[in-house]
């Protein structure tokens, strides 16, 4: 069974079988970051150490490997912003600029959905969890996308509240992805 979707003016061509990835991708508009791209993205987060990585392997091999160790990224650029300014920046330049982005959580899916499936910059969200605020008179909790879910448990436990969400990979996965895939790995 093949499957075509549209994917930034390219097409992705995605194969299953029996429930696996072994699809291809063609990004004929898309192009690969280059080192003029990483600089700028370096000034976008004022050169804070190690919000951009690029080209060590050791430091991109948890980003370019899901979960499960089956599925493999070939990324060479790591952005890992702080604040919502400096994730629209990026994603600004990079609509601007043709640049090809997988948004990443906490890495803990089991189907390859937050790995590169070419040379596309990741852009990790776990640098996004400073602010946790509780609304006792509500029971609401606001917080940042890459806040883990542990810790968000553990916040509303302190207010006699309850997290609604249980999952085993917990103490790893963030809250923006739960929310965007409705899962936790």
């Amino acid at each position: 069974m093949v499957f075509l979707t549209s994917y930034s003016r390219g097409w992705r061509r995605l194969q299953s079988h029996r429930g696996r990835f072994m699809g291809t991708i063609t990004t004929p508009s898309l192009r690969e970051p280059t080192s003029e791209d990483v600089r700028i993205f370096g000034e976008y987060m004022n050169h804070r150490s190690g919000s951009v990585l690029t080209k060590n392997e050791d430091d991109l091999e948890r980003y370019n490997t899901d979960w499960t160790g089956h599925y493999k990224g070939q990324s060479t650029v790591v952005v890992r912003p702080e604040t919502t300014q400096e994730v629209s920046n990026i994603l600004k330049y990079c609509h601007e600029e043709r640049i090809g982005v997988v948004p990443q959580a906490g890495n803990t899916g089991l189907v390859g959905g937050s790995v590169s499936v070419g040379n596309e910059l990741v852009l990790s969200i776990e640098r996004l969890n400073r602010g946790m605020k509780f609304n006792a008179e509500e029971g609401i909790l606001t917080c940042d996308a890459g806040c883990i879910l542990l810790h968000l448990t553990e916040f509303c436990a302190e207010h006699n509240h309850l997290m609604p969400l249980d999952m085993g990979s917990k103490g790893t996965c963030l809250i923006g992805g739960n929310v965007s895939t409705n899962a936790g790995g």
